[in-house]
């Protein structure tokens, strides 16, 4: 009997610790800016952009002195400092980082508990750069075999330094092959730079840069979610498009399996929810209803089932409570959303969200007052929709921008029903509603990206 109760006091004090452990956090980033006092430092996922997470945030104190802390159950690569960085369960480190920005270090160097892999990713990176310094300034026409030649190169000098240092560092074996598999992904992500970024012709590309590109293995699911894998994976079924002419959606099938074709689905699912139009609804969500059933897995349903809730958001009614948003108009009268769009109907209505302490969103204002001259004679509204956390930081903002329109404060801000059903996390925020009140886009493009931005989304959706 005796036994028994000392067993089951044993049994509760391991469970104790077991649950004590899990919740506290196993990876500890620690560090000294040398600069860039008091600001936030993100770590993501690392992954291909429009699927990016954030994992945790932390803030550079005035002394320059910064600390992350966060769980993991297995190892994997965030993006920290502008890098890929190799972190694992029970990892505390201690980074310098010295001159650049924050987002992006001249010098970055590390210490501490399992330091290796992110000493490897700062020397990575430097040599990297280093040898990637022409790529974009390669006078690629007619000299692919060239072009071939020096890629080919920079992979073997990427490697013979993953040798080199494998040999005095302490590295496992996991950690060995994803530094491998970076460097071979990267190089394919290099050989798709003039077809699919300069746009060079196929036919002008040799044999044997073809042969190259063909070798590509899209079936290596351990790679999936890591930046250089991904963006070769996509660019892989952009060439093979322009190659045969191909449906994407039957050259996934073709070309990819298991997790992999998965991602695949799940970067075409994205690409249908960024150029949605209300004319193609119906075609739309029959694909999705496909890829619906072919996206199963949990870590791809994470990035897949936020898509299919756009959609949604796309073809049904706006819920009351977004209507009901509480609105304060620039002479002090209070309505809501609902009287807005009532205000503009028959007219298609550009949202500008913005805040008072945002420089970006400030510095776009101008931009979209600017293009909305070149709409006064069409029916498009333009409004500004501010996200600030009080009336008087909202004024003074105003106060700062001169920017003359429609002004409202959004008395709630981000936690509001409006910018919460939008899923506005940062800003500036660009939305286009039509003249039946129904979402055009959800995240129109900047006016930033000049002739590609705003305007010119404008007007494609004014011609449909």
């Amino acid at each position: 009997m005796k036994q028994h109760f000392r067993l089951s006091i044993l049994v509760l004090i391991l469970a104790s610790i077991i649950k004590t452990s899990l919740a506290q956090s196993n990876v500890t980033i620690s560090g000294k800016a040398i600069y860039d006092r008091e600001k936030t430092i993100p770590i993501d996922n690392h992954n291909f952009g429009c699927f990016i997470t954030k994992i945790a945030n932390t803030t550079v104190d005035k002394s320059g002195n910064f600390q992350f802390k966060f769980n993991i159950t297995h190892p994997q690569v965030i993006g920290l400092f502008s890098r890929p960085i190799y972190v694992s369960p029970g990892d505390s480190v201690f980074a310098t980082l010295t001159g650049g920005s924050l987002y992006s270090p001249l010098k970055l160097s590390f210490k501490g508990r399992n330091a290796d892999p992110y000493i490897y990713a700062a020397l990575y990176d430097s040599l990297h750069t280093a040898l990637n310094y022409k790529f974009f300034e390669y006078d690629y026409k007619n000299k692919l075999t060239t072009y071939l030649d020096l890629v080919n190169a920079n992979k073997k000098i990427l490697l013979k330094n993953l040798e080199d240092f494998s040999k005095g560092h302490l590295l496992t074996e996991e950690f060995k092959t994803y530094a491998f598999n970076q460097i071979v992904y990267d190089y394919y992500e290099q050989l798709f730079i003039p077809i699919i970024v300069k746009g060079i012709p196929l036919e002008e590309a040799p044999p044997s840069y073809s042969a190259a590109i063909d070798q590509i293995n899209l079936t290596n699911d351990s790679m999936v979610n890591k930046w250089e894998y991904d963006w070769a994976a996509i660019n892989y079924i952009e060439y093979k498009r322009k190659k045969t002419g191909g449906n994407e959606l039957q050259l996934i099938n073709d070309n990819a399996t298991g997790l992999t074709k998965e991602f695949l689905l799940t970067w075409y699912a994205n690409k249908l929810i960024s150029g949605y139009s209300p004319k193609d609804s119906l075609s739309t969500k029959e694909m999705f209803e496909q890829l619906d059933k072919a996206v199963l897995n949990p870590e791809s349903r994470k990035y897949f089932t936020p898509l299919k809730e756009k959609l949604t958001k796309y073809l049904t009614p706006l819920p009351e409570k977004v209507l009901l948003t509480t609105l304060i108009d620039s002479i002090g009268h209070k309505l809501t959303f609902k009287d807005l769009l009532a205000k503009s109907k028959n007219k298609f209505l550009v949202l500008d969200f913005w805040a008072s302490w945002c420089a970006p969103c400030r510095g776009g204002m101008p931009k979209v007052n600017k293009i909305k001259k070149n709409f006064n004679k069409k029916d498009v509204e333009f409004v500004f929709m501010s996200l600030d956390d009080t009336m008087k930081e909202w004024r003074d903002g105003l106060k700062m921008t001169k920017v003359p329109g429609n002004h409202y404060w959004i008395t709630a801000n981000f936690k509001s029903a409006l910018a919460e059903y939008l899923n506005i996390h940062s800003i500036p925020h660009y939305v286009i509603i039509n003249k039946t009140g129904k979402f055009e886009k959800m995240d129109a493009v900047s006016p930033e990206r000049g002739e590609y931005g705003l305007e010119k989304q404008l007007n494609e959706i004014l011609k449909q």
